[in-house]
């Protein structure tokens, strides 16, 4: 009969081993999962601050539309340009496309009422409001507001 002593202690080590590579896969799957949990809560932070300052932006530029304060209005402008930088990385297509629309609706209305000076359109109005509740409803899906 074969002397087996020295199986003993390489069983232990493979077991050893074994553990300690099973322990380190579990604590690695573990601390990407709340890696994930932490990064995915920051970007909805930072996507429910944008979406917040897009409507709210939206609002006061159409009011300073409405009330003929160009002023104002250039100055939301141009504040609606730098925001549309963050809106396009953080968005979704269908947000993205939404605020598209909600510029370009706002971007009318303005140019209408500063530039041409001409009278608007009847629905222009109706078209803004349903420019921004469609970015509204998009914002809401993609946070998973209901």
């Amino acid at each position: 009969m074969a002397d087996s002593t020295w199986l003993q202690p390489v069983i232990t080590g493979v077991a050893t081993l074994s553990g300690a590579t099973l322990g380190a896969l579990a604590t690695y799957l573990t601390q990407r999962g709340v890696w994930r949990r932490q990064y995915a809560a920051r970007w909805d932070e930072s996507r429910r601050v944008i979406f917040s300052r897009q409507l709210s932006i939206a609002n006061s530029w159409h009011d300073s539309i409405e009330k003929g304060d160009n002023e104002r209005a250039d100055a939301l402008l141009d504040e609606t340009y730098q925001l549309s930088g963050e809106v396009s990385l953080l968005a979704s297509d269908s947000t993205r496309t939404a605020a598209s629309e909600l510029f370009d609706h706002l971007a009318n209305l303005h140019d209408h009422a500063f530039i041409n000076k001409g009278p608007q359109h009847p629905d222009a109005a109706e078209g803004y409001l349903q420019a921004r509740e469609a970015f509204r409803e998009a914002a809401r899906l993609e946070m998973g507001v209901l």
